[in-house]
């Protein structure tokens, strides 16, 4: 064929195909995909008898384990303990809330009082000096 030619190109655009069906076409499809998806569909099948089965067998195993060992009374009696031990705990949590709270009003309370003590011992200090001061000026009981 030479393509440099355009007649070439334009015969062959007017070419007219052999006519076929195109439901023939996707039955041949169908056919050619139907035993690979077979295939799949049993692997599928095998794997999943693979791997749910033994968890069933499993479950089964520990339903009747969990039937003939556990003891019902014990337990409830498990849950009532848990139940105890997070009230106790919410306790303990509050109490060591309160505690704190009462340390950090003491913290302050004692900066609050020791403030206040300084003053005292300065307004002591002044006194005394003025009371010195004053015993000072009046001289002794002599002159009187």
């Amino acid at each position: 064929m030479d393509w440099d030619d355009e007649k070439t190109l334009v015969a062959m655009l007017q070419e007219k195909l052999p006519d076929e069906d195109p439901d023939s076409e996707l039955l041949a499809l169908v056919e050619r995909l139907k035993a690979p998806m077979t295939a799949q569909g049993q692997r599928e099948r095998q794997f999943l008898l693979d791997t749910l089965v033994p968890v069933i067998r499993r479950a089964k195993d520990v339903h009747v384990t969990l039937d003939d060992k556990v003891d019902v009374e014990f337990g409830t009696g498990l849950l009532a303990f848990d139940e105890v031990c997070k009230k106790t705990e919410a306790l303990a949590i509050r109490d060591e809330d309160e505690l704190r709270t009462a340390y950090l009003g003491s913290q302050n309370n004692t900066k609050h009082l020791l403030g206040r003590l300084t003053d005292a011992y300065a307004r002591r200090d002044e006194l005394w000096t003025r009371l010195e001061e004053d015993l000072a000026q009046c001289g002794t009981f002599d002159s009187l």
